[in-house]
């Protein structure tokens, strides 16, 4: 087990050995996997607040979408920095992308790193555009009237899913080819309480997670449904569904964290508070870092129980076979096999 101490947590990504960290103020931290030392900070003036950061792995770079104190935080851009660059120091490299979309606080991002797509939504004129990755050329567009969300499938190939808008309890489903935006599939979903703690797409598969209701796994291509008992549901999205974490621990304490199959909920591995690991420390506050340029890492003592303390977010590094989890108190624990 690894541990970085940075600011308040946020959100994480990793790519060539570079830990990414976004923290609560808006500061974006590059670390090195390889000698757990702080790289650069992503933020070129301290007026940049940056909102969400995405992997484009088809350039080997790094999306980040921010906002700036000039323009009252209110309108978003985004730039595009190769990883070689931000591994040699030089964050400021980079170019802007999606320079025509009119992207606000209310509007949004998507990246598709499985059918090399990007989606925008656009809040003010109520429409989503969707860019080809490697070039970051527009493809074609969607009407967003009467659209609640848009999810594309991080696993599989060509598929896109938009959620309708029904007064009744209904959840209108849209199945769109990914290449071309053409429909392949629709229907409504019954809904049975007011509440829905998520609706998502894996693989050729709709997640659904009803309040107090089991997870129900719905085949798009078959229509088979498969039920998973609420009691096991809770653990096993930690992948690829972040906006529910409080929902994947079982304490507030020292908690565990649980890895179990998409489709049956059984649990396959675990990770509980036993041992105690002398881990490296970089200290980093407020909305920029302390340190001018990186340094050695101090020796601090810290065990698995503080560690599985007030998780905010989880990611998992498939090229490294990692899992890496951030606590409210600023740690990043990297943990491997």
């Amino acid at each position: 087990m690894l541990t970085l101490l940075v600011d308040r947590f946020f959100f994480m990504i990793t790519a060539h050995g570079v830990v990414f960290a976004l923290l609560m103020s808006g500061v974006c931290v590059a670390f090195s996997r390889e000698t757990n030392q702080r790289i650069c900070i992503l933020n070129l003036s301290s007026e940049e607040y940056i909102g969400r950061i995405f992997y484009n792995k088809f350039n080997d770079s790094v999306i980040t979408a921010s906002a700036f104190k000039s323009d009252n935080y209110i309108s978003l851009k985004c730039r595009t920095t190769r990883i070689e660059y931000i591994q040699n120091g030089h964050p400021d490299t980079g170019f802007l992308v999606f320079e025509s979309e009119l992207l606000k606080w209310c509007s949004s991002l998507q990246i598709d790193n499985v059918n090399a797509k990007a989606v925008t939504f656009c809040a003010q004129h109520s429409i989503y555009k969707v860019f080809e990755l490697r070039n970051y050329s527009m493809l074609y567009s969607i009407s967003g009237t009467d659209v609640q969300g848009i999810k594309t499938s991080y696993i599989s190939r060509g598929l896109m899913m938009l959620i309708y808008t029904d007064a009744r309890r209904h959840a209108p489903l849209k199945f769109h080819s990914i290449e071309d935006g053409c429909v392949l599939k629709s229907f409504s979903y019954p809904l049975h309480h007011t509440r829905v703690n998520f609706i998502e797409l894996f693989h050729e598969k709709v997640l659904v997670k009803q309040e107090n209701e089991n997870l129900q796994i719905l085949d798009v291509l078959t229509s088979e449904l498969i039920e998973v008992n609420r009691t096991k549901s809770m653990v096993l999205i930690m992948f690829f569904y972040k906006a529910h974490l409080d929902d994947l621990w079982l304490g507030q304490n020292a908690g565990s964290i649980k890895i179990s199959s998409i489709l049956i909920g059984k649990c396959l591995a675990k990770i509980n508070a036993r041992n105690t690991s002398v881990i490296k420390e970089c200290k980093c506050s407020g909305r920029r870092c302390n340190l001018s340029k990186p340094i050695k890492g101090t020796k601090i003592k810290s065990t698995l129980e503080d560690a599985l303390k007030n998780i905010t977010s989880i990611f998992y590094d498939e090229e490294r076979g990692e899992i890496y989890t951030g606590q409210r108190l600023g740690l990043v624990h990297v943990w491997s096999k």
